[in-house]
């Protein structure tokens, strides 16, 4: 386990930046509660992912993660609860993490900002381990 966040950092009310290294974000849903079904039908958040056009500027992509702002902060402690519970690798991995202000957020994406990503854009050229480029001819 690389990194798992404490949730003692994060307020119980108000809301939360929440960060994924995941480069087309993530939406977040909390289970439905059988006695409150409404409360389930969509997602809480929609997470921010940092792949952006070439040669654009988006002010929520720093460093590769991708900050969403403003998520209700009760909501995410419950959903960050059952993800750990579960053992969801995005949380247990530090792909998703959340701080009360957003400065702190792109703080830690500084510090991580030489990890590797798991879902980087492949080159076409040399693809990977195992793979070979494609030699499939462009109409």
């Amino acid at each position: 386990m690389a990194f798992l966040q404490k949730l003692r950092e994060l307020p119980d009310t108000g809301t939360v930046s929440v960060a994924t290294r995941l480069p087309r974000g993530i939406r977040l849903d909390l289970p439905i509660d059988p006695d409150h079904p409404e409360l389930g039908e969509r997602p809480f958040a929609v997470l921010r992912g940092w792949s952006v056009p070439a040669n654009t500027f988006n002010p929520y992509v720093v460093h590769r993660v991708g900050v969403t702002t403003g998520v209700d902060a009760a909501k995410f402690k419950q959903w960050h609860t059952i993800a750990t519970r579960n053992k969801f690798s995005l949380v247990m991995d530090g792909m998703i993490f959340a701080y009360a202000a957003e400065n702190d957020v792109r703080a830690r994406a500084k510090e991580e900002e030489a990890r590797p990503q798991i879902n980087a854009r492949l080159d076409p050229d040399n693809p990977g381990v195992g793979l070979v480029p494609s030699t499939r001819s462009e109409d």
